[in-house]
Parts: structure tokens; sequence; C-alpha cells
């Protein structure tokens, strides 16, 4: 037994375990980050964006994720997010204001706004909300800390000029009229950038634009050349007119979309020129700090001197093709050689080879599968809530219906797991329509169901171990490989909410711990004091799988799994639990009288592999609501695996 425990912790650990390599081999001296706000990979598959799309060629590229928390990010937040290396928010009110010395601010020098402020002299753009910014940052749950990367380029010697102006025009005149929030990127501590341009002259009249102004390309491009003249540079420009049209709401739906995709055109055409303007010894980061609507997935592409093209991941998704909004900065810091803060959530880009294929292809296929995962979610929620009632109803009343609907009860059960089971294959089959991913689990629990039924008539009262370690068994392989399942399934997680990339999500975790206990229990059950042994080994297993970091990495399932995989232990094992016991049989007693239509299903007491599952099963259902974040989704989910095991626990009467 000691021997099997040794070797499966060392297979565990091995397995999972991958790495990317650096993004640069040593420090770039220059970086241009050229800004596209809205922009996804589907609209490079699209074909609007022909300078990105060969970029992407030569790049490292990967999707984006843009929300904060579960929050879609503002773009004010976007930028102080990635300026923070840490989780953000944008402060309530002026979150776009910058401004250069020359300017006026309602009819005053914008350096004795910024000196009254600010505190200190107006030598480069100043970020005028950066007080109320961190004021609005030391009250919230991330703790960010706005300026961070600004501050480690500044002591690494390194210029930073930003580029860019967002404004909108039409009468307005207040604080909300300044769209210059790409300043929060770069800024320090005390709100400043050494240089750039953030003012109207970047600006241009074009009458059939957002609110009648456009970015112009020569003078943008001109600032971001004087910029690049300091031997060390991380220069930020830009592409304003995409937000600028996405905020422009007094148009028509239709103009409002040919308002979009002209924006896109000029985008594209600036980061041409942009490219076209510097040297290949200059890297370039592209980077997209909003998603546009749908999923929160956005587009990021990397190209330094010598650098490999593939997949971007980081340390914090640890998935490949798939960063965070908190990675840009260290990234950032990372290729210029400047040093890195160790107290920040972000972690620098690396690289991962990919396929043969078009990554551009597989990273906008992966964003069209995060929506249809969030669309479809409700639905099959709906419906398997929908049919577990269905079957209760029918569990109870079975003695008043046709004997055949009690025959058909335990199959059923055993159908629905096999339902459960198919839905993490939707993402790795492509599925994107509600008709087809209806196929699948109709085909996934027939499958199960006639599979288990072939069992069971060669060794009588074996179908549960096929039904629920079908769940058990494709959720624990699939965190050993790496956990491609997860990915944008329903029980899985969906990257679009940037609550988890790797490992298992809080609804996988509530279908593999309940599936473990009982898969055990009936182990135990079946086996006597040799399968009390392969018990142990499961839930041991299923511990390691679920808990391990290069695996499942799930703390909130460690805390609920410890307390009740040790419990469900003990009592296999003999031991005597007192309280908890008799509250766990409880819960247990009353889902046999559920299922008994009225009585007990058990004389006596219960047996102790039975025992072993109610108190491990409640034990679990009550830590999962308190460790998880998903409050009752957890114990309810845990239900798809309990009330169809019990289904095919039936015995009709005769």
């Amino acid at each position: 037994m000691k021997r099997l425990t040794l070797a499966l912790v060392v297979a565990l650990g091995l397995a999972g375990c991958s790495s990317g390599s650096p993004v640069t081999d040593g420090a770039v001296d220059r970086l241009v980050i050229v800004s596209l706000p809205g922009v996804s990979w589907q609209d490079v598959e699209s074909g609007a964006l022909p300078n990105l799309r060969e970029l992407s060629g030569e790049a490292a590229i990967g999707n984006l994720a843009t929300r904060i928390g579960r929050r879609e990010a503002s773009l004010a937040a976007a930028y102080l997010t990635m300026g923070a290396a840490t989780r953000a928010v944008a402060p309530p009110e002026a979150a776009g204001v910058a401004l250069e010395p020359a300017e006026l601010y309602h009819a005053e020098p914008a350096a004795d706004v910024v000196a009254r402020r600010l505190g200190h002299a107006h030598d480069g753009v100043a970020y005028l909300a950066v007080g109320a910014a961190r004021d609005a940052n030391a009250r919230s749950a991330f703790g960010a800390t706005v300026g961070t990367v600004g501050d480690a380029l500044a002591a690494a010697g390194i210029h930073r000029a930003v580029v860019a102006n967002g404004d909108i025009r039409e009468g307005r005149l207040d604080d909300e009229a300044y769209g210059r929030s790409a300043v929060a990127f770069l800024m320090d501590a005390s709100g400043m950038v050494d240089g750039g341009g953030v003012s109207r002259d970047l600006l241009t009249v074009d009458a059939e634009g957002a609110y009648g102004v456009a970015l112009d390309p020569a003078v943008v491009v001109d600032a971001v050349d004087r910029a690049l003249r300091h031997p060390r540079a991380v220069v930020l420009v830009e592409a304003s007119d995409l937000p600028r049209a996405s905020t422009y709401e007094d148009a028509s739906a239709d103009r409002r979309s040919a308002l979009r995709s002209d924006a896109l055109v000029a985008a594209d055409e600036l980061l041409g020129t942009v490219l076209g303007s510097i040297g290949t010894d200059v890297a370039v980061l592209v980077v997209s700090p909003v998603a546009p609507a749908g999923p929160d997935l956005a587009v990021v592409a990397l190209r330094t001197p010598g650098g490999d093209h593939g997949l971007l991941r980081s340390a914090t998704t640890r998935r490949d093709g798939y960063v965070q909004l908190a990675d840009v900065g260290p990234t950032v810091l990372s290729v210029v050689g400047a040093e890195v803060p160790e107290d920040v959530e972000g972690r620098p880009f690396r690289v991962v080879s990919g396929s043969d294929g078009s990554l551009v292809g597989e990273l906008a296929a992966a964003g069209a599968l995060a929506e249809f995962r969030d669309e479809i979610l409700p639905v099959a929620v709906t419906v398997f809530v929908l049919l577990l009632a269905v079957l209760t109803g029918l569990a109870l009343a079975r003695r008043r219906l046709p004997r055949a609907v009690g025959r058909a009860l335990p199959v059923a059960g055993a159908g629905v797991l096999g339902m459960v089971a198919s839905t993490f294959l939707s993402a790795r089959l492509g599925i994107e329509s509600a008709a087809v991913f209806a196929v699948l689990l109709a085909g996934g629990g027939i499958a199960v169901a006639v599979g288990a039924s072939l069992v069971d008539r060669r060794w009588p009262g074996a179908m549960p171990f096929v039904s629920v370690g079908a769940v058990l068994v494709l959720i624990a392989g699939d965190v050993v490989v790496g956990a491609p399942l997860q990915l944008n399934t329903v029980f899985g997680y969906s990257v679009a909410v940037a609550g988890r990339f790797a490992g298992v999500g809080n609804l996988a975790f509530a279908l593999f711990a309940a599936s473990a206990l009982l898969f055990a229990a009936l182990v135990a059950e079946r086996h006597g004091r040799r399968g009390v042994q392969v018990a142990l080994v499961v839930l041991g297993a299923a511990l390691l799988i679920d808990g391990l970091p290069v695996l499942g990495a799930d703390v909130g399932g460690v805390l609920s799994m410890v307390p009740a995989f040790g419990l469900a232990a003990l009592v296999l094992l003999g031991r005597r639990i007192g309280l908890i016991e008799v509250v766990g049989v409880g819960a247990y007693l009353l889902q046999r009288w559920v299922v008994g239509s009225g009585r007990f299903a058990v004389r006596g007491t219960l047996a102790v592999p039975e025992r072993a599952a109610a108190i491990g099963l409640a034990v679990l259902a009550t830590m999962g609501l308190v460790a998880n974040d998903s409050s009752f989704a957890v114990p309810l989910t845990m239900l798809l695996v309990v009330v169809p095991v019990l289904l095919q626990r039936l015995r009709v009467a005769t």
C-alpha cells in the first residue's frame, strides 16, 4: 500500500508539469506598446486587421482575459491594472483626465492645476486622478498599488512615454469628455509620465468619425519617433479611435457598427505605420486592454528580437494561449530588463510552441467556445435540474406506476451521469450549436446507460460503478493531463470570467469529490475488507489530484475534501465519530426516506459504507458551501451525482 501511494504521488507530481520559455533571450532597450482597445482574435480572423495578422505570424500570441474579478473592466481600470501588475479599480470620477503642461484645464493652466493637486511641478504628462485611484484601490479587495510598473521603469532609468487621445466632444466640456486613461499604465506613483503626447493636437477634424474627430496618424507616429530617440524607452501608443467609436452611443446601431469597422481599419493602418517606422531591434507588444462585446477575451501579441513564435501563457494562468491583464506589466518590465516586484499578482509572459495550424484561428475559436459556454450554461443547468426533479418524482411514485417505469429508473440514473460526463467533451469537439450540444448529451447518456446495463448483467449490482466511475475517471484523467476538458465547458470554467484558467473549477470539484466518495463506498460495500483498502486509495488519489498545485490546484476543494474524506475513511476503518456521525446519518436517512416514498428503505443500523458515504457527503456539502466562492452551486451540483446513484440502488417491490 505504501509503495502504491508513493508511486501515485510521484506520477501525479510529474503529470501536469509544463513550462514555457522566456519571451526574449535578453533585455531589449526599447519597447513599443500598441493598444487596440476592444479587439479580439475573431476580428483578426475576419480579415479586418491585415497588419496585425501579419505580425501574429512572427510573434507570440494569446487571448488576454480582461475581466477584473467578476466584473467587466473599464478602459481606465484595465490600464490601472496593467500599471499596478495587480487587479485594480478605477476612480469614480475623472478617470480619463491626463494633461500636458501647456494645456488648459477648465480655462486654467494645466501646470497650475497639477501643481496644486499633485504637489509638484508639471514636467511631463500628468494623470490627474492618481490620488483618487490610490484611494479607490486602497479600499478595494485587490490591494493594488497604482504606478508600480512606472516606478520600476523609472528606477531602471527607462524613459516612459504615452501617445493617446480618446477625447470626445459635441458640446462636452466636463471631465467625462477626456479619454486619456492610457497614461495610467506607465505613470509612476505620483501620476507622472516622462513624455509623449495626450493633447488634442493629436486629433484632426473628421466629419464622418465618431464625435467628428480622429487621430492624426502623422502626428501620432512623429510623437512615437521622438520618444524612441531615448536610448532606453517604453512607449505606449493607443489607437484611440477605437474607444471613441465604442462610446458614441448617440449614433444608430448600424452607424455604430460602421464606425467600429472604420476604427478597426484606422487602428490597423496605424499599427502598420508604427511597425514600418521602428527598427527590428525594437520590441513590439500589441495589447487590447478591454474586450469587445461577448466573452471578455482580447488580443495580445509580443514580438521581440530573436523571440519565438508560439502561444503565450503565464504562471498565473498555467494555460497555453491565455494571459491576464495583471501579467502585462511584469512582461513589460521583463522585456526591458527592469526588476519585476515580487509582491504583485501578475507574472511575465512565457512562450510555448504552437501547433502547425493557424494560431490565430485557434485563439478565435477559443473565444467563440467561451461565448457558447456562457450562453448554454443556464439552459444546461435548467435541463439537469428538471431531469432530476422528474426522476425523483417518478421514484417517489414508482409503486403506483407500471413496473417497467421502476425498472427503467436505475438505467435513467446511469444515463444522467453519462450526460454529465459528456458535457466535458463539448469544447474539445468544437461544439457551438445548442442542437449539437443536445445530441452530445443524449449520446453520452445513452452510451453510459447501455454500457452500465451490460456490465450489470454480467456482474449484478455493478451498474453504479460504471456510471459514477465514468465521471470520476474522466475528470481525474483530464486533470492529470493538464485539464483540457475543463476549459469552456458547462461544469468546467470559462476563461472569460478570469477566475480560473487551470486545474479544477468549483463545479467540477463538486462532481469529482462526490463521485470519489460514492465510488469508494461502493467498492468497500462490495468487496469488504479488501474493498476498504481500495476505497482509501481512491480517496487519497482524488485528494492529490484535486489539491496538488501542478494538477487541480483547488484550495477550496482541499479544505472541503480533507475533513469529508478523513471522516469517511475513519468510518470505513471502523471508528466511531459521534455527533458528526449522527448528523451525517440523519442526512442519509432523509435521502432514503425521500426515494423510499415516505418509508425508510433500511432496517436497523446503516451498513458501514453507507455511513461513510453519508457522513462524507454531508461534510463535503457543508464545507464546499463555505470554502468555495460558488455558494450553493457546490452542494447542488453534488446532487447530479448523488441522486443518480441512489436511483441505481432502487429495488422495485415485488
